[in-house]
């Protein structure tokens, strides 16, 4: 019989948009790899601790898929129409109140 699957990565937290990374010649390309699908790529990120966000295209490229750093997405999917995708941000704390007078 098959050997059991192991557990999935859960990346059912990302939202993903048309677009894609910032600007490779920012630097903020962190890995790449040749899986152009969602899940693979999306796992590939889980897994990489400084990973904020990838983008990937269904063609099939070397980079089809991409993680970045911190970055500043843009919105143009390009000639290759991939999409960007992130976790949304935890909710933010509430600011703490301030002391009494």
């Amino acid at each position: 019989s098959p050997p059991p699957p192991s557990p999935p990565i859960d990346t059912s937290g990302y939202k993903c948009r048309p677009g894609q990374g910032e600007s490779r010649f920012n630097n903020h390309i962190i890995g790449q790899s040749d899986d152009n699908n969602f899940e693979a790529c999306a796992a590939l990120c889980e897994t990489n601790k400084e990973c904020e966000g990838f983008d990937f295209t269904k063609s099939p490229l070397q980079d089809a898929c991409r993680l970045f750093g911190e970055n500043v997405p843009r919105t143009d999917g390009g000639a290759h129409q991939r999409q960007y995708c992130s976790e949304p941000l935890p909710p933010s704390l509430p600011p703490p109140s301030p002391p009494p007078p």
